[in-house]
């Protein structure tokens, strides 16, 4: 065999293998799309068996976690927490979310598993690009 028939075959390979990938995507299956629904807006024991926790306890999580993610973000300044009218939490609930929180997040297993930090440079700088 010759170059010429090498590549002749190779590319007989290659417009195959693009056929069959061709024919994979027209039968596969067309992607179904879901609703998403509002959890909160289950009945108290449908929401209980799904998270075993309250609707109310669940919320209060959720309100320390955006009290918390809020003076994170901002740096120090609780009051600006505090203004928030959506959360309507007062300075010392702010205080006292912020500790929680950080307590939970400082835990090894918490910290070990979902908390990152850079570690190089080039680390930092491509975070401080996104």
């Amino acid at each position: 065999m010759d170059a010429e028939n090498i590549g002749f075959i190779l590319l007989l390979d290659a417009i195959e293998e693009v056929e069959a990938v061709e024919e994979e995507v027209i039968l596969r299956e067309p992607r179904r799309f879901f609703q998403r629904n509002d959890a909160f807006t289950l009945g108290d024991i449908q929401f209980i068996k799904m998270f075993r926790l309250t609707n109310e306890m669940v919320r209060n999580i959720q309100t320390k976690v955006l009290v918390a993610l809020k003076f994170y973000a901002g740096g120090s300044y609780q009051m600006d927490v505090e203004s928030i009218i959506n959360l309507a939490v007062s300075q010392p609930s702010v205080s006292r979310y912020v500790r929680e929180v950080t307590t939970t997040l400082n835990n090894p297993q918490i910290m070990n598993q979902w908390v990152k930090f850079p570690n190089t440079i080039e680390d930092l700088q491509s975070i401080r690009r996104e």
